[in-house]
């Protein structure tokens, strides 16, 4: 796990603690049947910190059956451009993902942005 960019990752902090953002699961960015956008970790970091536009996905997602988004073709994990970007690795990026989203098989529950914040202040 390597250390992120000081400046992104405050970025990213200030974004995932400021409450603009409704935490969503499963996807990076997702709107429900009532409309409402709604982010992972990850969504919010792509946001805020990459120059990429958000696509409507035409299909329903099989998780929650909302509409999702793409960024940069993807739709629950960044693309490795886009991690990049935030500069984090694949295995980090699980790991928030994981924290976001919940681990059933170990009965992990979703953490919440103000968690996933104080976790990624102490370790990238």
């Amino acid at each position: 796990m390597r250390k992120m960019n000081p400046q992104k990752k405050k970025e990213w902090l200030r974004a995932l603690r400021s409450g603009k953002y409704k935490q969503g699961q499963g996807q990076l960015c997702s709107v429900g049947p009532r409309g409402g956008e709604k982010f992972c970790c990850l969504g919010v970091a792509i946001d805020v910190l990459c120059d990429t536009w958000w696509v409507f996905r035409e299909e329903k997602d099989s998780y929650d059956n909302t509409d999702s988004f793409l960024a940069d073709g993807m739709v629950g994990m960044p693309s490795p451009k886009m991690l990049k970007c935030i500069c984090i690795d694949g295995e980090t990026a699980s790991r928030l993902a994981g924290m976001n989203d919940g681990i059933p098989a170990t009965w992990e529950k979703p953490r919440t942005f103000k968690y996933i914040a104080n976790w990624i202040e102490r370790n990238l």
